[in-house]
């Protein structure tokens, strides 16, 4: 017989290592020639933000710096974390549904 607790306790322990190495990723990217870097993890939480002396200047384009370091840092997250997780969309569920079955 299955054993449904023992699946669950699988399943959520999965799920934690799995949130724990995306909390453990760092995703570097820089923007204006390295005017702005900023580092994101994993879940997409800003870890790092440097922004360079010289960017101080004009305030419309250190925004717009800014927001294209952490647009490409959340682009490249979503590529690396792609690439970590498994994909389900093929998952044939049929021989777990028919466990109910019985």
């Amino acid at each position: 017989m299955i054993d449904m607790q023992q699946i669950m306790e699988q399943a959520k322990a999965f799920q934690k290592q799995h949130q724990d190495g995306l909390a453990q990723m760092k995703i570097p990217f820089s923007a204006g020639g390295g005017a702005v870097n900023v580092v994101i993890n994993g879940n997409k939480e800003v870890t790092s933000l440097e922004i360079s002396q010289d960017a101080m200047g004009d305030a419309e384009m250190l925004a717009d710096t800014i927001l294209a370091a952490l647009n490409g840092a959340y682009s490249e997250a979503d590529r690396r974390v792609g690439e970590r997780t498994p994909n389900l969309d093929n998952l044939d569920l049929s021989s777990i549904m028919n466990m109910f079955k019985q």
